[in-house]
Order: structure tokens, then sequence, then C-alpha cells
């Protein structure tokens, strides 16, 4: 597979022996509270991985700042986001 989904609790590390492989990684958020996939980013990026990161589901316009500086270069979010947020 070219393109994985990591979940809440999922160990991001055992992605990185194939790192090079991956052209997508969603990183699911299932409420907005729930932070885990911020530090998934950070491992991801820190070692190495350069293919597109995504944030999936409780994606709220006020996390994306923070989001790009974990690494997040997209997002795809459950609810449409307000465009002029």
């Amino acid at each position: 597979a070219s393109a994985v989904r990591i979940e809440p609790g999922d160990n991001v590390r055992v992605l990185l022996p194939m790192i090079d492989r991956l052209a997508l990684i969603e990183v699911n958020f299932p409420s907005f509270g729930d932070g885990r996939g911020y530090s998934s980013a950070r491992i991801l990026r820190e070692a190495g991985y350069t293919g597109e990161l995504r944030a999936t589901g409780a994606v709220l316009v006020d996390q994306l700042s923070h989001m790009r500086r974990c690494g997040f270069d997209s997002f795809a979010p459950d609810c449409r986001l307000d465009a002029d947020d």
C-alpha cells in the first residue's frame, strides 16, 4: 500500500521502516480534544517522512495552524470549514 490511516493509540513508530514507500499517511482525530495525532505527526516528520500527511476527522479551523507546525500539509475535516475563517 502507498497510503495508511493512523487511529489514536496506534504506534506510529511501526511505520518508520517503510516511510520512504508511503505517499500518504492519514491521521484520524475522532474528537477535537484528542491530541495524540499531533504527536504522531511530529514523530513521522522528525523521522524523515516527506509525503502527504493528512489530518482527518474532527479538525477545527482553530487547530490548523498548530497542525501545520506539527507537520500536517493537508486536511479532510468531517464538517466543512467556514471559508470566512
